[in-house]
């Protein structure tokens, strides 16, 4: 696959086992890594020089510390350090540079969490606004490429897009895929869905291999 995975990271645990989880996923896939993290001064003015060197320190820690797991691996991967509120360039770099998916944890370092349903403003944002595929990988999530992709359908345009997604993923992954609509409905209702369904089966069948006759 040419595909393109940016894996967001703060060097939180969260954060580090959503680029543990893309990595795998690249490897899987054959697709390009890029690990970015977005980096704020610390305070609102601050002479050039103090600023390029906070600057550098955070380029330093994206490379020598956060990245480290990825260069123990011998994975091939691009360092983006990026300036700015993250609800800002992520989207900005994302689509400049076409990324197919953006992975993440599902919160940073923001706060204490005291639970693992926590799900921070950044990763809501992103959910919301980026407009593009988006990952949110939970902490407990095993770091292994996936083998199973469950998406939910209600027969509206996303969720025939995360259809889509799937169609395109799953077969270069080898992952099996589940397709999910719960909904209270009549007997109308339910031959409308069948009906969508039906097409999400052949859209998928499509993009299954294709045996090739022996012709000796």
């Amino acid at each position: 696959m040419d595909k393109l995975v940016l894996a967001v990271t703060d060097g939180s645990a969260a954060g580090q086992g959503a680029l543990g989880w893309a990595a795998a996923l690249c490897a899987a896939t054959d697709s390009t890594l890029s690990v970015a993290t977005a980096w704020q001064p610390e305070f609102s003015e601050m002479d050039p020089a103090t600023y390029a060197q906070h600057l550098e320190a955070a380029r330093q820690r994206l490379e020598d510390d956060w990245c480290a797991i990825l260069s123990a691996t011998g994975a091939a991967f691009e360092a983006v350090l990026l300036e700015g509120d993250p609800r800002q360039v992520i989207p900005s770099w994302a689509a400049e540079h076409e990324a197919d998916l953006v992975v993440l944890g599902p919160h940073g370092r923001g706060r204490d969490h005291r639970h693992g349903g926590y799900v921070g403003s950044v990763t809501i944002f992103l959910a919301h606004n980026l407009g593009r595929p988006l990952v949110s990988v939970p902490l407990e999530a095993s770091a292994d490429a996936p083998e199973r992709i469950v998406v939910g359908v209600d027969g509206s345009p996303p969720s025939l897009q995360a259809v889509q997604w799937c169609a395109d993923w799953a077969p270069a992954l080898g992952a099996k895929v589940s397709v999910v609509f719960a909904e209270r409905f009549g007997p109308f209702r339910l031959v409308g869905m069948i009906t969508v369904i039906g097409g999400i089966a052949v859209m998928m069948l499509s993009k299954r291999p294709q045996a090739v006759p022996n012709v000796a």
